[in-house]
């Protein structure tokens, strides 16, 4: 019988193993070259290959890179158009403050019209903080809505409580902005000094983050700028104007002040007037309006993250 290798039949469907070229390692043996071949050290066993696909990076349980890298965009759009975010707010309060001084006339150098002004001081800073809270993420989400950018948010390694934390964070921080521009003009005007400066911080920060997990919510369900602008409109407008800024709630009718106290815009605006004005100068407790703005911070944050979560109205 003959020593000379019978050739296998090949099974239908095996892949066909060709002869390496004329010096080129068989498959097994390249392991050991790879990404080092040509350059004078063999490939440590596990190393890819080069130009091989790099692992995930591990991001850890929260991705502070990518929440600080969305919040800092937030805030560089914030202060490029300062005229809109903070001169608008500031002159809008400067004509309050002008109307109300022109509409008191003499009656301004008696006891009850000195206290007109710094009554309504800590509310028109309130309505500054909360206005640009809410609209910085709302119209921050409805740009990227309209011209599809919100794709570069929901493809990056983010969880959709990340990006709401950057958000909120970010309307806060625009709000206490906006807010300390506003205070600087009104307590110049008024004269008024701040009896609790770190409660008027709290306050303000709690109001910011309040308003501003309620424009993610607004800027996620809106379809269209007519949305934005109904509910801004007609409703926090109104529920504004409706918290007690320009009249104490004690002298407003028996109907009036019971609906006044219901509105949560009350507390808030409230207990800011405590911590700038004195607690004295307060109709509830503003340890009462702290826990109320806690809540609701609490509430809409937690509403926030559970519909972005949910994909409505974002996702196809």
């Amino acid at each position: 019988m003959s020593d000379a290798r019978v050739p296998s039949t090949p099974v239908p469907g095996a892949p066909v193993r060709r002869p390496p070229a004329p010096g080129v390692p068989p498959p097994e043996d390249r392991g050991a070259a790879g990404a080092g071949a040509g350059h004078g050290v063999d490939r440590p066993p596990g190393t890819p290959l080069a130009g091989a696909a790099r692992p995930p990076r591990a991001l850890g349980r929260i991705n502070s890179r990518g929440i600080a890298t969305l919040l800092k965009r937030e805030m560089m759009v914030y202060v490029r158009f300062w005229p809109m975010s903070i001169g608008g707010p500031v002159l809008m309060t400067a004509l309050y403050l002008a109307v109300f001084s022109l509409a008191l006339g003499p009656q301004r150098a008696t006891e009850e019209g000195a206290r007109v002004l710094p009554f309504i001081a800590p509310g028109l800073v309130a309505l500054a903080v909360l206005q640009r809270a809410a609209e910085t993420c709302t119209f921050s989400i409805m740009i990227k809505k309209m011209e599809g950018g919100l794709t570069d948010i929901l493809g990056a390694p983010l969880t959709a409580g990340e990006v709401v934390g950057a958000y909120v964070a970010a309307g806060a921080i625009a709000g206490l902005g906006t807010g300390s521009a506003v205070a600087a003009v009104v307590l110049g005007w008024t004269g008024t000094g701040l009896a609790h400066p770190l409660l008027a911080l709290a306050f303000m920060l709690g109001v910011g983050a309040m308003m501003a997990a309620f424009g993610v919510i607004v800027g996620i369900w809106a379809e269209k700028w007519d949305h934005v602008a109904a509910v801004y409109g007609f409703i926090i407008l109104p529920i504004a104007f409706m918290s007690g800024i320009f009249a104490p709630v004690d002298a407003l009718p028996a109907p009036v002040d019971a609906l006044v106290r219901l509105n949560p815009l009350y507390y808030l605006i409230d207990g800011l007037r405590a911590s700038v004005l004195g607690f004295d100068r307060a109709t509830t407790s503003p340890w009462l309006a702290l826990g109320v703005v806690l809540a609701l911070d609490a509430a809409l944050i937690w509403a926030a993250h559970r519909l972005l979560a949910s994909g409505y109205r974002i996702k196809g």
